[in-house]
């Protein structure tokens, strides 16, 4: 149950953050307009595809019985841990800026 929470909270927080992030002037130099899909897909990308990451970056420490991926961050599992979602929003970003937005800053 404590995943499905957490999902279903980080995907209504990331969909917050990125509504207001995104219709404030930071982006203005990009000259595109971005709508409530683009906010809403943008959730998607960060808050579903995050989550996986999560579990992608879990079951290769399971793989090889690693508890934590580092103790430079004691108590956190690890920097790793930190960056797991990441790994695989990053690029999915870029790609729906690029190819779906037509983005090229």
């Amino acid at each position: 149950k404590k995943t499905w929470v957490g999902t279903v909270s980080g995907f209504i927080s990331v969909l917050i953050f990125n509504f207001i992030l995104l219709k404030s002037n930071i982006f203005m130099h990009l000259n595109y307009n971005f709508t409530i899909s683009d906010v809403f897909i943008f959730g998607l990308i960060f808050g579903v595809i995050g989550q996986i990451g999560d579990f992608v970056e879990s079951m290769i420490k399971r793989q090889f019985n690693i508890k934590d991926s580092g103790t430079i961050l004691r108590g956190h599992g690890g920097f790793l841990d930190r960056m797991d979602s990441l790994i695989l929003v990053a690029p999915c970003y870029y790609l729906y800026l690029q190819f779906v937005m037509g983005l090229n800053g």
